[in-house]
């Protein structure tokens, strides 16, 4: 779970449904041809916090609500409230008039600006990161509807590493989002090591918990060498390559 003061958080999840709901509830076109299709859904991350507000304040047992003074103190703080948000507003609106005074952002980016989204992705990957095709939409779609220098990018990432080539690929498809302009943050809550060490390497920001396992890149690799013995037995070996390191440990040399 993450909680975004300040910001409009947006969390991707896939679902299996032929109707695809974004944002206010308008369907992706679908794709063409039989290839299979990856669907994605925007869910606002503020609403289930809001609700479990709402329902806490549902069953909490007020023992001092009936209180003349509560009552007086709530009526106090509803009217500074009420005065906070009209200030507010109106500062709001000040700094949106000298933006559009300006002209250097269209109405799109003020709109933005001023309600930033943060774009929440779960990767959990595993040694061939079986889920990089939902990776690679998810960030395929925020590159492209995701606003420079305004919108952010969380990543939770759980991962042990794998396949280099497939977590190669994975990184790079978060490089993406950094050269959109698009600020990153990987957060590790368990493991991130090797390959999902350098998928959080890729990030503006890496958060990891206390107690998570960070690191770990590279491969290690163990064969015998019967070189001594060869030269024993009077035993010449030869090998050709094409340039000078193109094999430079073997089981001969």
């Amino acid at each position: 779970s993450t909680c975004l003061l300040g910001w409009c958080s947006c969390c991707f999840s896939c679902v299996s449904t032929a109707v695809v709901d974004v944002a206010a509830g308008a369907p992706l076109p679908p794709a063409s041809g039989d290839q299979k299709r990856i669907k994605l859904k925007f869910r606002r991350l503020n609403d289930e916090f809001q609700g479990a507000q709402d329902a806490l304040n549902h069953v909490h047992f007020d023992v001092a609500g009936d209180m003349k003074e509560i009552q007086t103190a709530k009526k106090k703080e509803r009217k500074n409230k009420e005065q906070e948000e009209k200030q507010q507003k109106k500062l709001l609106e000040q700094h949106i008039q000298t933006d559009l005074k300006r002209g250097a952002l269209s109405v799109s980016d003020i709109r933005r600006k001023y309600r930033p989204i943060a774009f929440y992705i779960k990767f959990d990957g595993d040694l061939l990161v079986s889920t990089l095709d939902l990776l690679t939409k998810q960030v395929s779609t925020i590159v492209n509807v995701g606003k420079a220098n305004i919108d952010q990018v969380i990543v939770v990432l759980s991962s042990p590493g794998g396949s280099v080539s497939s977590y190669g690929l994975a990184s790079s498809q978060l490089v993406r989002i950094r050269k959109a302009g698009i600020k990153l943050v990987i957060c590790v809550d368990t493991v991130a090591a090797s390959g999902g060490y350098m998928m959080a390497s890729v990030g503006d920001v890496v958060c990891a918990a206390p107690f998570a396992m960070i690191g770990s890149i590279g491969v290690v690799t163990q064969i015998p060498n019967f070189h001594r013995f060869l030269d024993k037995n009077s035993i010449d070996a030869f090998l050709f390559t094409a340039g000078k390191y193109k094999r430079t440990v073997d089981v001969i040399g």
